[in-house]
């Protein structure tokens, strides 16, 4: 579903290359949520996005007001 260009590969149904299983290397404004398997979906989607956001510099000052 992604485009080549994006540089993002899936070998034995691993994501590759990301970083922490989660954040393009090639485009770090982009993040692959929810690859891990054998997990809790929900809570591990919620820590992801947090990681994502505080360590994306467009978005390490935004705080969800929910």
């Amino acid at each position: 579903f992604l485009a080549p260009e994006c540089g993002v590969e899936v070998f034995d149904q691993r994501v590759w290359p990301v970083y922490k299983h989660l954040i393009n290397t090639k485009f770090p404004s982009m993040a692959i949520l929810g690859v891990c398997t054998y997990v809790i979906p929900f809570p591990l989607y919620d820590i992801q996005v947090q990681l994502f956001r505080d360590s994306n510099p467009r978005t390490s000052g935004y705080k969800s007001g929910v």
